[in-house]
């Protein structure tokens, strides 16, 4: 069996407190281009992005989907939660 190292990044960290976090379609091209780079070291024919919404004042019915988005004719599936 052939084992493949994918680079754990930990958390994603804003530059500042002061500073604002990309908008989720920004924060979603980023995610994506990076999901589809994990799936090219391993290998893998489909992937999952979540997106988490940390805001406690939107109702978790606005939080929660699920969409298909694609880059470079490959697709993943993106998890809002």
């Amino acid at each position: 069996m052939t084992r493949y190292a994918v680079p754990r990044t930990g958390p994603r960290r804003w530059p500042s407190a002061s500073s604002t976090p990309p908008g989720l379609e920004a924060t979603i091209r980023e995610g994506v281009a990076q999901t589809l780079d994990y799936m090219d070291r391993c290998r893998a024919e489909s992937g999952h992005l979540v997106v988490f919404d940390r805001d406690e004042s939107k109702p978790w019915d606005e939080k929660l989907y699920r969409r298909g988005e694609s880059l470079d004719g490959r697709a993943v599936t993106v998890w809002g939660a």
